[in-house]
């Protein structure tokens, strides 16, 4: 073999080897994902999750940097944060950007008693299949992976001794959301504060009750201040999912486009165990006799479900007025979440929970 055919196997190699090493790292994509809230409770580790399976599922050839605490922008610069390619994932949240997300706020009005995976299930079929929703986020630039709950709205109270909605007729509630006028329409003088202010002001007697979630009530140390958690379940937050830049997410291969929308279904299943049980964790903490996390947890009647409902249903209009103003078909939104609403809570009533089938 002559040293000219040797140097070119030689070159023939190099250039294979390193035509392989490009072509390794062209095909993996790192993207960069935005986070509000620490790194620790049911929100991060459902993300975690996500990432992680994510990964796994591509090979690798798609992994996540994740910026948590606010580190690359605060929860309510992700709808532009997102949309523009600041960051390639992370979530929304309704209430943050009202005017952005105002069709995506159909979810947000209040249904009493609905349950944290049906409204989920709803939601991430309106936001996947109604024209509307998927005009929205197109306009806004990003790709709808998955939703979320808060879980339901409740409220913790000081020295309110709280036995009827009558009760707090009069009573100082810190609110927030489309729950705030549905309060003040039963008499409470509802307050806006942040959760972080929250402490002192029932500390301090600035507020008697606040409107909380019940995963939301020990680590925010609430119930060193309170005395009564309500359960009034007025509605849950669903306005609040999360998404992908879009054209992050074009720029992938379609098998891990595929890989990011089968996850995102799944993760909905996922999250909602993990909320589940954060739930129903704190809430036994909270009965048990003795526990340093003690509080009165009260009920509402059925007459004070009726009352609530009404008060609920009222601030419907109030909604469809604001998006029909905004050139959106309110009513034709609200009522096909509700039809969603229904389709998954009979699939839950037949079959149980993914986690927890009948």
């Amino acid at each position: 073999m002559t040293r000219t055919v040797k140097g070119l196997q030689a070159l023939s190699f190099i250039l294979a080897v390193g035509l392989g090493l490009a072509q390794a790292a062209q095909a993996e994509t790192l993207l960069r994902w935005t986070e509000g809230s620490a790194d620790r409770g049911t929100r991060a580790q459902a993300y975690h999750w996500f990432a992680d399976t994510v990964s796994k599922r591509s090979n690798g050839d798609v992994r996540f940097k994740f910026y948590f605490g606010g580190a690359l922008m605060g929860h309510a610069a992700n709808v532009s944060g997102i949309g523009s390619g600041t960051a390639d994932i992370g979530q929304i949240i309704g209430a943050y950007n009202p005017k952005e997300l105002l069709a995506y706020a159909v979810t947000d009005v209040p249904i009493v008693g609905i349950d944290a995976w049906v409204g989920m299930m709803a939601a991430y079929e309106l936001a996947t299949t109604n024209p509307t929703m998927q005009k929205m986020f197109d306009g806004l630039n990003l790709t709808y992976i998955a939703n979320q709950s808060t879980g339901p709205v409740e409220m913790v109270c000081k020295k309110l001794d709280f036995k009827s909605l009558d009760d707090i007729k009069g009573a100082k509630l810190r609110g927030s959301g489309p729950f705030s006028p549905i309060m003040t329409s039963l008499g409470a003088n509802v307050i806006s504060l942040s959760q972080e202010d929250v402490y002192s002001a029932l500390d301090t007697g600035l507020v008697s009750c606040n409107q909380q979630y019940i995963q939301g009530v020990i680590p925010y140390r609430q119930y060193e201040v309170t005395d009564q958690l309500i359960l009034i379940d007025l509605g849950q937050i669903f306005a609040f999912g999360l998404v992908m830049n879009k054209d992050s997410y074009e720029r992938l291969p379609e098998k891990d486009r595929k890989i990011i929308r089968e996850t995102g279904r799944e993760f909905i299943d996922h999250y909602g165990k993990l909320l589940y049980d954060a739930i129903d964790g704190d809430l036994a903490k909270m009965k048990k006799e003795g526990s340093e996390f003690h509080m009165t947890v009260t009920s509402l009647s059925d007459a004070d479900k009726a009352k609530l409902s009404q008060a609920a249903d009222a601030y419907v209009g109030t909604w469809i007025k604001q998006a029909n103003a905004a050139g959106l078909p309110g009513q034709e939104l609200r009522e096909e979440f509700v039809r969603l609403v229904g389709k998954y809570d009979a699939i839950r009533e037949q079959k149980g929970y993914p986690w927890a089938p009948k």
